[in-house]
């Protein structure tokens, strides 16, 4: 946010966040953050502040712009199934890589049902975060439950399906060949229609080698060592490229 101070930069950051992540519309949200950029600059030209222009904490403010726009039904129409989708993509190519070839029931009710619960979960999460001041510590922790709790949900299902006895369906050649391409596929008109690279680039980074090492001449822990540096590698590289590409933007706006 340029020309703003840092605590007004956050709040405006963090009003995006809320707002988006409420379900609002996010034309919207962006003519109403970009009023309040306005109104913020102008009022600490006064040496004023935030709460000096919302007249009450950041949290009532968002909750109280929150109930006072609607919920866009349409946005979450589309990006709902898109991210739900996007998530049982990584799930059946990993298994399809790994040679998984028959479902549950159990898992095929399971899996979609907790990635939308984990949807709404990362909401919630994000919300909380925009809503209030934390601290580092704080913000870490609601970051490492949101990323803890969702495994611990996907390791019980585990359990789950190993521990009941459920009716189970397998599948074909033609069937999985299809379970790899459609994710694929999914990758790649994910990429167009966000513009961005990165739907293809993190699954590249976390199948790729899960391809590539059963090929190598090693075997046993050190093939999990080889495509454990291989995943970890390719994701520092991959945050190194991100953050480059973000300094430079600085560097040019500058």
């Amino acid at each position: 946010m340029e020309n703003l101070s840092k605590e007004s930069s956050r709040f405006l950051e963090n009003l995006r966040l809320y707002l988006i992540s409420s379900g609002k519309n996010e034309t919207e949200t962006e003519a109403i953050v970009e009023e309040l950029h306005d109104h913020l600059s102008k009022a600490e030209k006064q040496g004023k502040n935030v709460k000096d222009i919302i007249g009450q904490s950041p949290k009532a403010y968002m909750e109280q712009l929150s109930g006072e726009m609607e919920i866009d039904f349409k946005a979450m129409a589309r990006y709902i199934p898109l991210i739900v989708f996007g998530g049982m993509a990584y799930y059946v190519l990993g298994d399809m890589i790994d040679g998984k070839r028959s479902y549950s029931m159990i898992e095929l009710i399971g899996y979609p049902a907790l990635s939308v619960a984990f949807l709404f979960m990362v909401a919630a999460g994000f919300r909380a975060l925009a809503s209030r001041s934390w601290g580092k510590v704080g913000e870490y922790s609601v970051c490492g439950a949101l990323g803890i709790i969702p495994i611990a949900m996907f390791i019980g299902l585990i359990f789950l399906d190993r521990s009941v006895a459920s009716p189970s369906i397998a599948l074909n050649d033609t069937a999985v060949l299809t379970a790899t391409i459609v994710p694929i596929l999914f990758f790649i008109g994910a990429a167009i229609w966000m513009k961005t690279w990165l739907f293809i680039a993190i699954p590249a980074i976390l199948f790729l080698p899960r391809l590539v090492v059963p090929w190598l001449s090693i075997g046993g822990e050190t093939s999990l060592i080889v495509e454990s540096v291989l995943i970890f590698g390719g994701m520092a590289v991959l945050l190194f490229l991100m953050n480059k590409k973000d300094n430079n933007k600085s560097a040019h706006h500058g």
